[in-house]
């Protein structure tokens, strides 16, 4: 057993988001050379175990099989990957992490077992584990992941009280946001943001992605918006009743109008709807309600290297009373990335 294969498949696993499927890396090794690899491209399409065999350049028997997640047992799009491996001749399969969801869960594990595989689970698990945090949260709680991101200056604050927020941090936070927009399945912002930013919400990296975009307001947004303006899928919801749905099209993308009762539901909504990564980019109130209602598994806090010092400026997280230090959220840090001129502070909130 090698942790440098498993490696090599998370990172070919990391490369595409298959949503609402998991992100699934393979990599096949015989006389520790490498005969096969593949990975997960898009849900619908061929496992990341199919296109390594697909790959291989000489017979797998008595091969192992590095796979950063245990291999479905059951009929989806696809048929069961552990069916398939149990007839190749394999002789060890080594597994990341066991599937979180209960179509599969043990059961592909127990399958190439008692096809006299040997099967060791567990290999490089924190790294599989990280790298499929949306998918695992999506199974077992019917929530997406989610992301609460802002951009403020050292003082807290992510727009002068005039509303000039252009720009707080440096290109290369910016791009670095880009990417981790490029990480997830949905970006939202509330009406604020929408109307003061005029934001279109896409990914800008090497090329240019398109999440689904959503919208949390009350109000009716005007139809040449930017974010109506590029492909995609575009969620306007508001949270003043009882679930309702509405679909149409402008010929550039599709809108969907969505009424919910609560942040929860809508939620509940957008996991039905295969969103397992949700980026929140705020202004600070609706990050402050995600904050006040319990929701938000991960703070990305962007700094830039600025003071407005002003009490009347916007500040990056509102909306939350909080009387006495010990009803303040507490977080924990997780990472301090830094750049040239400005840095981020990744953190999980501790709710009580």
């Amino acid at each position: 057993m090698n942790k440098d294969f498993m490696l090599y498949a998370i990172d070919m696993a990391k490369q595409y988001l298959p949503s609402p499927n998991p992100r699934v890396g393979c990599v096949i090794v015989k006389d520790d050379n490498i005969i096969g690899f593949g990975a997960h491209i898009k849900a619908g399409e061929a496992h990341a175990e199919v296109n390594a065999v697909n790959s291989c350049t000489e017979s797998t028997k008595g091969a192992d099989v590095y796979v950063t997640l245990e291999p479905c047992s059951h009929f989806g799009k696809t048929p069961p990957c552990a069916d398939m491996l149990c007839k190749l001749g394999i002789k060890n399969v080594y597994i990341g992490m066991k599937d979180p969801d209960e179509k599969v869960s043990g059961k592909g594990i127990e399958k190439l077992k008692a096809a006299g595989i040997n099967v060791v689970v567990g290999i490089c698990e924190e790294e599989c584990r990280e790298m499929n945090k949306g998918y695992i949260k999506h199974r077992t709680t019917g929530l997406p992941y989610i992301v609460l991101k802002s951009a403020m200056t050292l003082d807290g604050k992510i727009a002068t009280r005039s509303g000039d927020s252009k720009w707080i941090t440096s290109a290369e936070a910016l791009s670095f946001s880009h990417k981790q927009r490029k990480e997830s399945d949905a970006i939202m912002v509330g009406g604020n943001t929408e109307k003061e930013d005029n934001p279109t919400l896409t990914a800008r990296c090497e090329t240019v992605t398109y999440p689904n975009r959503i919208v949390l307001t009350s109000r009716k947004i005007n139809k040449n918006a930017n974010i109506f303006t590029v492909p995609g899928k575009v969620f306007i919801c508001s949270l003043l009743g009882d679930f309702k749905e509405e679909k149409e099209n402008n010929g550039i993308c599709e809108i969907v109008h969505v009424t919910a009762k609560n942040l929860v539901d809508l939620l509940k909504y957008f996991a039905s709807c295969g969103i397992m990564r949700l980026l929140v980019e705020g202004g600070g109130t609706l990050v402050g309600s995600f904050l006040k209602e319990k929701l938000g598994d991960e703070l990305m806090l962007y700094y830039g290297a600025k003071i407005i010092g002003d009490a009347g400026a916007v500040c990056g997280i509102s909306n939350i009373s909080v009387d006495k230090l010990s009803d303040a959220i507490n977080v924990e840090i997780v990472d301090i990335i830094k750049f040239r001129k400005d840095f981020v502070v990744k953190a999980k909130p501790i709710f009580k």
